[in-house]
């Protein structure tokens, strides 16, 4: 697992969109779908739940984020992926 993956995450999920996520990391939507991939693949577990409305954390996203692994220290950035994804719907 690489700090750049995780970011990636965080980014997703924040915004909810591959392509937003990847305008306001500054990377190719690629290059971005390849991290998460990557990560995935790492971990074993789908994170993502892919729509044409959008993408969304799947629930064992939504376990990992609320484990201070995800705290804005370790990733670099000022917020929780758990308090900043609050809008979007969580899966049942």
């Amino acid at each position: 697992m690489k700090l750049h993956q995780l970011r990636v995450l965080l980014a997703v999920a924040e915004h909810g969109s591959i392509h937003e996520a990847a305008r306001a990391l500054h990377i190719s939507q690629p290059a971005l779908s390849k991290a998460i991939a990557e990560l995935e693949r790492e971990l074993g577990v789908t994170l993502l739940s892919r729509s044409v409305r959008g993408v969304s954390l799947t629930p064992t996203a939504w376990r990992w984020s609320s484990a201070p692994a995800w705290s804005s220290r370790s990733c670099g950035t000022h917020w929780k992926i758990s308090n900043r994804s609050a809008a979007m719907p969580r899966p049942s």
